[in-house]
């Protein structure tokens, strides 16, 4: 038997990588795009001017300074009220230091919290055009009714929602159905910062503004005002230089009209002004004194 001896120190050249000296690649060098004296102090403290220019440019300069204020949408409430309300806030500071009037550093949310806290509206939107311009963009609520209330009246929608305070001299159309409440509760709801809502079963509003509408029909019968107070399921209705007529809001009102027109012209007839009250809640029967 034959052995064969291992050979020691043999090389495996088919694994080896070869270079060739004369064609190395050469390292790739790394440029550097800015290079400052100093390293990278310079270029923090040009970065801090670029930056205090710009806060400057933008924030101080007179170009971006609200010089034009467009309001829009408003039907039932002057411009002018909305205007000062922005030009009170535009002549106050921000963080006590910035100017509101500038453009840039108008809080908007600000004015729209001091707009809702005195008005009731179905959407506010307020916007920044550049340069100098200042746009409010109101819907309004549809007034429903006059709500009086503890010697003061406001316009309320149909929900029942305080729209805002009026002033009683100011109602001269009577496009709306006034209402007085005069129960002992109170029934006017806050919300922290304005009148909110009138807390009244919404069948009440309902019936209301269909009794409204059939006086309207009537050509000698002219309603002054609906009132509700303590007695449940009732709306008294005033006739002008005539008597409190009683209601009752589960009945059907055109039965109750036609009732009233009975009494009015085959009973009563010229004595119908003199009457204090006509009830007519109780079915057939009509009550008057």
């Amino acid at each position: 038997m034959f052995w064969r001896r291992k050979r020691k120190n043999r090389f495996d050249y088919g694994n080896k990588k070869y270079e060739n000296p004369f064609f190395r690649k050469k390292p790739k060098r790394k440029i550097k795009l800015f290079k400052f004296p100093g390293g990278g102090k310079l270029f923090f403290v040009l970065l801090l001017l670029i930056i205090s220019f710009l806060v400057w440019f933008f924030c101080f300069f007179n170009i971006f300074n609200i010089k034009n204020i467009e309001i829009k949408g408003l039907s039932k409430i002057s411009d002018r009220e909305i205007e000062d309300i922005v030009l009170e806030q535009i002549n106050n500071k921000r963080l006590f230091i910035l100017p509101q009037k500038n453009l840039f550093l108008f809080n908007k949310k600000l004015l729209k919290d001091s707009l809702n806290s005195k008005y009731c509206f179905s959407n506010l939107v307020i916007d920044k055009k550049l340069p100098n311009s200042l746009i409010i963009d109101i819907q309004e609520k549809s007034y429903a009714y006059i709500f009086n209330y503890n010697e003061k009246y406001y316009y309320i929608d149909s929900d029942g929602y305080i729209i805002n305070e009026v002033n009683p001299l100011d109602i001269t159309e009577k496009k709306y159905p006034l209402i007085s409440y005069r129960g002992g509760d109170s029934i006017i709801s806050y919300n922290n910062i304005k009148y909110d809502k009138v807390e009244i079963d919404n069948k009440y509003f309902i019936y209301i503004k269909s009794l409204f509408d059939e006086f309207l029909l009537l050509e000698d019968l002219i309603s002054e005002r609906f009132i509700i107070d303590d007695e449940i399921d009732t709306v008294k209705a005033q006739v002008q230089a005539g008597p409190m007529v009683y209601f009752n809001i589960n009945e059907d009102i055109n039965k109750q009209i036609k009732k009233l027109l009975i009494v009015k012209d085959e009973k009563l007839k010229d004595e119908f002004k003199k009457k204090d009250y006509i009830d007519l809640r109780y079915g057939d029967m009509i009550y008057y004194r």
